[in-house]
């Protein structure tokens, strides 16, 4: 293959004039120059994987064994790298394109191992006198893809909150009136006499009961999906923690909890909806103590660094299981005979809101772990106003 570097031409086609110290030190420089190439591909974020005609690495960075769970020895390997990928799936995507490709191609594969995530490559044929016949790059897309489908899953949420918003408020009205009706009724009731009387009075207690019980899914629709903008105000998350510890600890005492909380006086106030962000706090710290009906601990440990707010909530109760965990952040999805489904989705609206995000993790019957995290933001510096 013809070299591109004009200088590197000249001395090949004169090295028989060419002056020693001017030929080591134009090597020298391209053994800086290359290094300085391979400093600068090791140290990417992207991975970077190149290959011979036989499908062998001959040199790959360190984002590459990262993102590919490859171990550390790979390029001692051999061929057999391939087989040495944690994830089935990426071996036999690789599978297709090696040991070489002839164009220039993109693809994208969702991974779970070493750990879950959606990753872009790009395979380029390589010419050159170096071996090289195919270079890969990868690119981790996980944060983006994420964040794309957060996006969907919101716009639709929001479509279905407006939906059950106008049919919540349909149902309100003839609820108000059966309601009416029935108080009527049951005074009626009291005329009459002998065992048809509390045949009938026991069948409207258990219609009343179910009429009041639609009436609280209908205000709790309602309030859902009446969300006015945040009102953001410097506040300590701290305090706000303990002031809806204080209320909840009654309940929890009676359901034979110990609530513990690990505060951080170093929290600087930041700005916060401290309403909206008390009744998320309090619906993640009841549904911990409803997690452990045979009593049990509940730590809430809050913690920061630089310019984020960590709160952890750990339960040791039933847990959740695998086939439940994606769907309960969802709207009207609930596990509890007498839930709205609503209250998870509400903490996490009320989180994005304040540009934050939660992290889940729990195991059947150990507990389960909600990790709120809280960007620390403040007022805006403003132009003092003129005397």
């Amino acid at each position: 293959m013809p070299l591109k570097d004009p200088i590197t031409r000249k001395i090949i086609a004169r090295l028989d004039r060419i002056d020693r110290q001017v030929l080591e030190q134009h090597l020298t420089e391209l053994a800086e120059t290359n290094q300085l190439y391979c400093d600068l591909l090791t140290e990417l974020p992207e991975g970077v994987i190149l290959l011979d005609a036989g499908g062998a690495i001959q040199w790959l960075n360190n984002a590459a064994l990262d993102l590919t769970g490859l171990p550390a020895g790979t390029m001692k390997r051999g061929q057999r790298w391939v087989e040495d990928l944690p994830d089935p799936a990426l071996a036999a995507f690789l599978r297709r394109f090696l040991p070489a490709v002839e164009r220039k191609t993109v693809e994208t594969l969702s991974i779970l191992r070493p750990r879950e995530r959606h990753l872009r490559f790009i395979f380029i044929p390589v010419k050159n006198g170096g071996g090289a016949t195919t270079a890969i790059w990868i690119a981790d897309q996980t944060r983006a893809e994420n964040e794309s489908l957060e996006r969907e899953r919101f716009l639709r949420l929001e479509d279905l909150m407006n939906l059950t918003a106008g049919i919540a408020h349909e149902i309100g009205n003839p609820l108000n009136a059966l309601s009416i009706h029935m108080q009527l009724l049951k005074k009626e009731a009291k005329a009459l006499a002998g065992k048809n009387a509390e045949n009938f009075s026991s069948r409207l207690q258990i219609m009343e009961s179910e009429i009041k019980r639609l009436d609280q899914i209908i205000r709790s629709f309602l309030k859902a999906t009446r969300r006015p903008p945040l009102r953001l105000n410097v506040e300590n998350l701290n305090d706000l923690l303990e002031e809806v510890i204080a209320v909840i600890e009654p309940e929890a005492k009676r359901g034979k909890v110990t609530i513990e909380f690990q505060d951080d006086k170093k929290l600087p106030p930041f700005l916060m909806d401290r309403a909206r962000l008390y009744q998320a706090l309090l619906n993640l710290i009841k549904n911990g103590i409803e997690a452990m009906p045979q009593g049990g601990r509940l730590l809430l440990r809050l913690t920061h660094r630089e310019r984020l707010a960590a709160l952890r909530i750990e339960d040791k109760g039933v847990g959740i299981r695998e086939e439940d965990m994606q769907h309960i952040f969802s709207a009207f999805y609930t596990t509890k005979s007498k839930g709205t489904g609503l209250g998870l989705m509400s903490v996490l609206e009320t989180i994005s809101e304040h540009g934050g995000k939660i992290d889940v993790s729990s195991k059947p019957g150990k507990g389960t772990v909600f990790t709120l995290y809280l960007p620390l933001r403040m007022p805006k510096l403003q132009i003092p106003k003129a005397p």
